[in-house]
């Protein structure tokens, strides 16, 4: 298939502006484009455009800058440690963020997001830590299955220990629940204006580090044959992996398999080079993660005042997962 990035990353912008568009429109009430530009565009207006402005619009861009960062964070793992599978969610990273997170906020009862989110960062990066380490213990400690296995252990043990923290607390936050399952819904404003730029510099830095991951993907040797010093990438990497994560979990909880399906979307239109690798994942997360929230709120509205926006991931993901799976172990 020829690979067409430009065209790719403009469709992939395109997406996720009419994803924005239909999440706008459709909800609980439902009202046309023309009261979507009325309500953007024009100050005052009627109760429909109060609502869209001051409810569904904040959604939005919060959805938007999540799935952003957590396809981001799952390019930049996949780029540098040069595995398929690698994802916030697989690495144990999304379970260790979240139980940092919930030890600052619920536990300890601080409201600063700030906080919040360097404990993500300290619980993901110890968890990142574990998995790599549990991972050395095999004979194919760099294997793809390896480091798969030991992410899922470490994840399994950590949302355990969060489970007990969340159980112990959940009567007294009662938003608790509901973040633990992911959600975009009913989250303070405050929290986008806080995470958006540590997104945006964190995606940067991805950025910065792209020309180097496609030289780390030829291989260690070839990397420092070429004067690559990996050790230093790789920690300004994982950095940006950990605060792009760190932000999406204190922002609307433990969503999975954002991080994991939008790069490989992404790698299949664009080729293997991650200039453009890590901008049209982001852009497919993002539409993604707005339309996964519009189905969350619309899909069961009779029954459900709203669906998990992680089961919904989830039940698209694990097939994907298997995909992967099964043609990485076709391949090695």
């Amino acid at each position: 298939m020829s690979r067409q990035p430009w065209p790719f990353l403009i469709c992939a912008g395109c997406a996720v502006l009419l994803a924005a568009i239909f999440a706008l429109c459709f909800g609980a009430l439902h009202v046309s484009v023309s009261t979507v530009v009325h309500a953007l565009f024009l100050p005052g207006g009627n109760l429909d455009e109060v609502a869209i402005r001051s409810l569904r619009v904040p959604r939005v861009i919060l959805a938007a800058i999540v799935g952003a960062a957590l396809a981001g964070s799952g390019a930049l793992l996949q780029g540098i440690t040069r595995n398929p599978l690698g994802s916030p969610d697989l690495f144990g990273l999304l379970s260790g963020t979240e139980c940092g997170v919930v030890v600052v906020l619920y536990v300890f009862g601080s409201h600063s997001e700030l906080i919040a989110t360097l404990a993500g960062i300290a619980g993901g990066a110890l968890a990142l830590v574990l998995v790599f380490a549990i991972a050395q213990l095999s004979r194919q400690s760099h294997s793809v299955v390896a480091v798969a296995i030991a992410g899922f252990s470490v994840g399994i043990l950590v949302d355990g220990i969060t489970g007990i923290l969340i159980k112990w607390r959940e009567t007294q936050y009662e938003s608790l629940n509901r973040w633990a399952e992911g959600s975009i819904g009913g989250r303070d404003p405050e929290i986008t204006r806080a995470i958006v730029p540590v997104v945006l510099l964190a995606l940067a830095v991805g950025m910065f580090c792209a020309r180097q991951l496609n030289v780390v993907n030829l291989g260690d040797e070839v990397a420092i044959g070429l004067g690559l010093r990996t050790r230093r990438l790789r920690l300004i990497t994982f950095g940006a992996v950990l605060a792009l994560t760190a932000c999406s979990v204190t922002a609307a909880g433990p969503i999975a398999f954002i991080g994991l399906i939008a790069p490989h979307v992404a790698r299949a239109f664009t080729g293997p080079d991650y200039r453009f690798v890590i901008p049209g994942a982001a852009l497919v997360g993002s539409a993604a993660l707005i339309l996964a929230d519009l189905c969350s709120r619309t899909i069961l509205a009779g029954v459900f005042d709203e669906l998990p926006i992680a089961a919904l991931t989830s039940a698209i993901g694990a097939p994907a997962l298997l995909f992967i799976l099964r043609r990485q172990i076709r391949t090695s």
